[in-house]
Formats: C-alpha cells, structure tokens, sequence
C-alpha cells in the first residue's frame, strides 16, 4: 500500500507504525528530518487486524537532500 499525504501527519503515522529500523534507516530521519517528498518504507508481518503502534520495521528513508 502507498499512503500519500502531508507533514506532519505521515511523519507521525511513519513514527507510530514504525516499532524498530533496519540497519540505518533511522540515521537520515533523525540527521535532517522528514523533508518534503520523503519517503519511508515500512514493513509489517500478519494480517491487517494485527497492525498497532510500533508493529512495523522501518526498512528504509530516503528523501531528496538525504541522499
């Protein structure tokens, strides 16, 4: 699924989903922010009822000034 929308609120949905980060996904979010036209990738394991708060990995950002 692509959710598309405005910040704060994706940053925020990203934050809530998103229980741990692979490897370095964190690093860039945390170095320059949510910047416009970001985007985070997240993954999640189980059925659609089973998605909660910090249920999901963040598997990568990336953002244009990011990479």
């Amino acid at each position: 699924m692509v959710i598309i929308g405005h910040d704060p609120g994706v940053q925020g949905l990203a934050d809530v989903l998103a229980g741990e980060a692979e490897d370095d996904a964190q690093v860039p979010i945390n170095r320059s922010g949510f910047l416009t036209s970001a985007l985070a990738v997240l993954t999640f394991t189980g059925s659609w009822q089973d998605l909660e708060p910090s249920s999901g990995c963040l598997a990568d950002f990336g953002a244009p000034k990011a990479v």
